[in-house]
């Protein structure tokens, strides 16, 4: 049987302005804090090893070109006593920043497993040693070898339960609608033994986060999972510029550069090829799931006014047109006045200087 996912009724304030934007946003899945607990009445008399075990995946509403590779995570954490409470992982990363489309689900699972089974107690161990359990927890899009033994130790894990070698002590799965998504923390628990389930939780501080109950004692008889979404309207230049088409972008933008110094006609020239690079890195742009459509029409649009600015000065943009923009133009940003075009530059500066208070917040730097 599954727990449930809930909002805990208080939890702490965000800045008003931090929230997440359907299909103009993205957002981030931490395992903020965990814990498990074993309970007098438990059926093995000597404890065994837990493993943390999650699996995030994002199920399209639509053909997007999205990758449906679920996102699966392996913590090693050792050894657990009985009737003590026995803090798991603590911000873990379950995802990278993903693009938060409205239509889409988020398929979310956490097991807590009690390994008994001695040689592969051993093989966890080892793993521990050389920090492979850490390196398996894969955040990134391209998981490659990671994945396939996570793969094969999942399947191990799902014999060893069928054999009573391991037995899972709490299991989360839920699906949820990305587009009702809003940041802070959500909880699932399950008390041990007889002991009923808050039905009202604390987080008092979230950088020294305790879940507490509604008599504002701490859960020391309660295994759990805090949940907690980040948002940020747009990722760093850093994530962008490591792309392959972020790379065609600055090779384009560094060779038009090389004629700032040059006659009249050729910058119009060198401007004219960049537009051209713009309009093929948009089309590389477009099977890059990591990235919002607006996003990269952005990027775009600011890299050619950086250009302009070098050419022919900041004035070139005091007075923007709300004439057509000629047509290779709108083919290459997707605009198609100039006044489109210098807004969206603008709301993506905007956008920046906010993810970077949201992340400063968070404790991300």
């Amino acid at each position: 049987m599954s727990s449930k996912l809930y909002y805990p009724d208080k939890q702490p304030d965000l800045p008003p302005e931090v929230k997440i934007i359907p299909d103009d946003s993205y957002f981030l899945l931490r395992l903020h804090d965990s814990q498990a607990t074993l309970s007098k009445t438990f059926r093995w008399r000597k404890a065994g090893t837990i493993l943390v075990k999650s699996l995030v995946q994002i199920k399209p509403s639509i053909q997007r070109n999205i990758l449906e590779q679920p996102i699966i995570g392996l913590h090693r954490i050792g050894d657990i006593k009985y009737n003590k409470a026995k803090s798991l992982v603590n911000r873990i990363n379950l995802t990278d920043w993903l693009p938060a489309y409205s239509n889409d689900t988020l398929k979310v699972e956490l097991e807590y497993i009690l390994i008994k089974n001695e040689p592969l107690k051993k093989l966890l161990d080892k793993m521990a040693e050389i920090k492979l359990s850490t390196e398996l927890t894969a955040v990134k899009w391209e998981v490659g070898l990671g994945l396939k033994i996570t793969e094969i130790l999942g399947r191990v894990f799902s014999y060893l339960l069928e054999e009573g070698q391991a037995e899972r002590i709490f299991y989360l799965q839920e699906d949820l609608n990305i587009g009702e998504l809003r940041p802070g923390f959500r909880v699932a628990a399950e008390a041990t033994s007889s002991n009923t389930i808050p039905t009202q939780l604390i987080i008092t501080d979230r950088e020294d986060l305790e879940l507490r109950n509604e008599y504002d004692h701490p859960l020391e008889e309660t295994t759990y999972a805090v949940l907690e979404v980040l948002a940020q309207k747009r990722l760093s230049e850093g994530y962008w510029q490591e792309t392959a088409w972020g790379q065609l972008l600055l090779e384009g933008q560094n060779e038009a550069l090389r004629f700032e110094r040059s006659s009249e006609a050729k910058k119009k020239k060198a401007l004219k090829e960049f537009i051209e690079v713009c309009y093929y890195a948009g089309k590389l742009a477009i099977t890059d799931t990591r990235f919002i459509p607006k996003h990269f029409k952005e990027v775009r649009a600011m890299l050619v006014q950086e250009i302009e600015t070098q050419f022919f000065g900041q004035e070139s943009f005091a007075s923007p047109s709300t004439e057509p923009l000629p047509e290779t133009w709108q083919r290459a940003f997707g605009y198609e006045t100039e006044v489109e075009l210098q807004g969206a530059v603008e709301y993506y500066y905007r956008a920046l200087a906010d993810s970077k208070a949201w992340l400063k917040y968070y404790g991300i730097k």
